[in-house]
């Protein structure tokens, strides 16, 4: 997971193309259509905060991936993200998308609190950015 840099912090996006170059190794001019789809306050056990910003954007067929020493890298099928080592935020944005975002361009706001460290027990809303709901 990422960090924004000190000189990034207005520019969210700018972060993500850093490191998803510095983790992946692919560079901004592979990545059509980056846009920003969540932003979400995560509280975890610890009492700690951290605040996400997910971006969606489309990858360039055929993109090399580079080795890390964080772990192996692999293409994984949207659906079967949650089948991974992911957090309960990334389980509910998947399942978020799937049922509702995938048919707006909103940006949705919402808020997660980890329950036992469980990626699975998540409580939260997202709601989109204008509406009422």
């Amino acid at each position: 997971m990422g960090h924004i840099e000190g000189d990034e912090i207005y520019e969210p996006q700018k972060a993500c193309t850093r490191e998803i170059e510095e983790e992946t190794g692919l560079r901004s001019e592979c990545i059509e259509d980056l846009s920003l789809r969540y932003i979400v306050l995560r509280l975890k056990e610890s009492q700690e905060i951290r605040i996400q910003y997910v971006f969606f954007g489309n990858v360039s067929k055929n993109p090399t991936l580079i080795e890390i020493d964080e772990g192996s890298l692999k293409w994984v099928g949207f659906k079967d993200i949650p089948n991974h080592n992911v957090s309960a935020t990334t389980v509910e944005i998947v399942k978020h998308y799937k049922e509702i975002a995938t048919f707006t361009e909103e940006v949705y706001v919402g808020s997660m609190k980890s329950l036992n460290g469980n990626p699975r027990n998540y409580s939260g809303t997202i709601r989109g950015l204008g509406t009422s709901d």
